[in-house]
């Protein structure tokens, strides 16, 4: 019998450990990838935060994280698994707002900007806006007021009675004919809207082409002459309470941002601008109180309140006091994160 070579043994010996301790890595880092793809899993829940750092569970997980950490580390509770929503939020808006030219211009950012009535929305476009500005960014601002229908009349068409809507010589009788609209029409209703020629003017400055929008006047219920020649822009910021409450306009927004503020500071926000409008168009007290208890309040709660969880982010607008009565100078926390997170995802898409 012949005697196998001691050194072939030993090598062998070796090469079965080795081959041995290759197959025990394989599998210990298999674990390992099965482990942190089920922790991705798990932390790939949904939630919803303001910015004050207090959390809104909307049948999600909730997480605890203060307003200074959201600011500092440029974080915002995002309904997605990181910073950097808008991304897979523009791929699906693409899709609505047909297809896209990769060699011509890139789609616009579209921000929604939703909250009660007097929350601060315009506050906060208006903000965003003059930042983005100095950034050299165009903006344009969309207002929900000016899609209302017109219930006295469309001057935009030609109408015989279309010069007796404003006539100084008709204003007792025109005055009385709003007076009754006012009572019998709840204008925080979404169906007072004009959704379809909203949806049709977003869809245009989205393809990076110009559309007219309406002049609408809130006093007299009627849709001026004029109209608002809006020119493509970079970002296109649509502000109003009820903009969430359309499926197919709330799809084209990239960032949908909800302003949460209480309910006696937005009733006191209505109170002084009523108060700062001309004197024959100034509602009396009294009827104001009593449409917002029986029209604005119950609205907000069945309309608008419950859209808050559709939004990627939530921010709290508490700036208003009695030492700081000017509507335009409140301050609103967080709206420099919302900008950068703009300006990020412009600059991103420019690069690709």
């Amino acid at each position: 019998m012949v005697e196998e070579d001691p050194t072939n043994v030993l090598l062998n010996s070796i090469m079965a450990a080795e081959e041995e301790e290759s197959k025990r890595m394989q599998d210990k880092i298999l674990d390992i990838d099965v482990a942190k793809l089920d922790s991705e899993e798990k932390n790939a829940q949904p939630a919803f935060m303001s910015l004050s750092g207090e959390a809104e569970t909307q049948e999600q997980d909730s997480i605890n994280i203060t307003t200074a950490e959201l600011v500092d580390h440029k974080m915002l509770s995002f309904k997605h698994k990181s910073f950097t929503p808008c991304p897979a939020k523009r791929s699906h808006a693409k899709s609505n707002n047909g297809p896209s030219n990769a060699h011509g211009p890139k789609k616009p950012f579209i921000l929604g900007i939703c909250g009660g009535p007097s929350s601060g929305m315009i506050t906060v476009a208006s903000k965003v806006k003059r930042e983005l500005l100095k950034s050299n960014i165009s903006a344009t601002i969309i207002s929900l007021v000016n899609f209302y229908t017109p219930l006295r009349g469309n001057l935009r068409k030609k109408r015989s009675r279309a010069g007796s809507l404003v006539e100084e010589e008709n204003k007792q009788e025109v005055l009385s004919e709003i007076q009754a609209i006012n009572d019998a029409v709840d204008f925080d209703d979404p169906k007072q809207i004009d959704f379809d020629l909203l949806i049709r003017g977003v869809k245009s400055m989205s393809q990076r082409k110009p559309f007219n929008f309406p002049v609408y006047d809130k006093f007299y219920k009627i849709r001026l002459q004029a109209e608002q020649a809006v020119a493509p822009s970079d970002v296109i910021i649509v502000e109003g309470a009820l903009i969430f409450c359309s499926e197919e306009l709330r799809s084209m927004f990239d960032l949908s941002l909800y302003i949460d503020t209480d309910d006696d500071v937005r009733l006191s926000r209505r109170v002084l601008k009523n108060a700062q409008k001309d004197q024959d168009q100034q509602i009396p007290l009294a009827q104001l109180l009593r449409t917002y208890e029986h029209k604005t309040k119950p609205a907000f709660e069945r309309y608008i309140e419950p859209t808050k969880k559709y939004a990627n982010i939530i921010i709290p607008n508490y700036g208003f006091s009695p030492d700081n009565l000017s509507l335009d100078k409140m301050t609103i926390q967080g709206v420099d994160v919302i900008i950068t997170d703009i300006k990020s995802t412009l600059s991103r898409d420019n690069h690709k």
